[in-house]
């Protein structure tokens, strides 16, 4: 009934291991989640700068080979393609950014916001 779901929905650095369906599904079942007006945040890994990349692909490879992950095959999107599936899965995208890495921080992540 009315006023019955959830405000947040947060997925962080989790959907790059799912199978594409797999992903629609997930995401349309955050969709039914949420109530109106609810968010959801997605925080992933990018597919930009080339040499984050690398290493992103790099560590995912060594967690997944090392069976320190189970995953589908690891596949990295940017964040135009994350904001593009919010928008199937039935989101508004009120924001849908590449994120500079901090100091450190060796892999490229996007930050995507979708409002139910």
């Amino acid at each position: 009934g009315e006023g019955r779901g959830v405000d947040c929905v947060i997925f962080y650095y989790v959907l790059h291991h799912l199978r594409g369906e797999l992903i629609g599904q997930v995401l349309a079942a955050a969709r039914a989640a949420l109530r109106e007006g609810g968010v959801l945040v997605i925080k992933e890994n990018d597919t930009g700068p080339a040499w984050k990349y690398a290493v992103s692909c790099l560590v995912e490879r060594v967690a997944v080979g090392s069976g320190l992950t189970q995953s589908d095959p690891v596949v990295f999107r940017g964040c135009a393609e994350w904001a593009g599936r919010v928008e199937q899965a039935g989101f508004t995208v009120e924001h849908a950014a590449h994120l500079p890495a901090r100091e450190g921080f060796f892999v490229p992540h996007s930050l995507i916001l979708g409002r139910a």
